[in-house]
């Protein structure tokens, strides 16, 4: 296991860690929940990212949420990552919904919208969409991955 506060290795046998101090009971009683205090109060620095899941998140509901959700950025709500959660929503739900649209216009469905564009334009727009929905996926797939193998890092606030 490594320290979440500097990053170093902690010895097996010991309860603190050699570079920084930090003890294994403040890891241990980390809390999810102060993440928000600390924003508020403007103290960054409280925040650590830790493999080590603390006790107000349940690891199998985040991987329950990756897996399912995932591509929406549900189990990074759910983690308090706001900001690449809200990223992940909506590159999905724009990509998810220009390809459905593109797949109406190509059926034939919305003809009677008389939508018309350019192929230079509509060759750009799916390029994009591709390219972000792309990388959302794998994203998505290397959260999955990670939770599966205990290597996800959860933002905490180490006890005093």
């Amino acid at each position: 296991m490594r320290c979440p506060n500097c990053g170093a290795k902690f010895q097996k046998t010991a309860n603190i860690c050699l570079k920084c101090g930090t003890k294994m009971s403040q890891i241990e009683q980390a809390s999810n929940e102060a993440i928000i205090k600390a924003k508020k109060e403007y103290q960054p620095e409280k925040v650590v990212y830790s493999t080590v899941f603390p006790k107000d998140l349940n690891y199998k509901k985040t991987l329950l949420l990756a897996i399912f959700l995932g591509m929406f950025g549900a189990h990074r709500y759910y983690t308090k990552q706001y900001l690449s959660a809200i990223l992940m929503s909506i590159s999905m739900s724009v990509t998810i919904l220009f390809w459905g649209t593109l797949g109406l216009i190509f059926s034939g469905n919305l003809n009677e919208l008389n939508i018309s564009l350019s192929d230079a334009t509509l060759s750009v727009f799916c390029s994009l969409t591709a390219i972000i929905g792309a990388i959302t996926v794998l994203v998505w797939a290397f959260d999955v991955l990670k939770l599966a193998t205990k290597k996800y890092k959860v933002p905490v606030v180490l006890a005093d």
